[in-house]
């Protein structure tokens, strides 16, 4: 995810002919699915990796977060 933020924050930004002042940036909450002892959910999946993305948004601009 790291160099797909970098592939993002390296697109110019045009928009009617001129450069924009604010570049596009990314942030991303990423979650493995646990596998032992016992299978995780689907919804417990994405809740942790929702949980990583705003921890992610909380830290600033085009940021990667890991759930633990």
């Amino acid at each position: 995810m790291e160099r797909v933020s970098a592939a993002v924050r390296a697109i110019p930004t045009v928009a009617d002919g001129g450069v924009l002042a604010r570049r596009v940036t990314l942030s991303v909450g990423i979650a493995e699915v646990r596998r032992t002892p016992e299978p995780e959910t689907n919804q417990s999946w994405l809740m942790r990796a929702d949980a990583a993305l705003y921890r992610a948004k909380a830290r600033g601009r085009d940021c990667v977060e890991l759930a633990s």
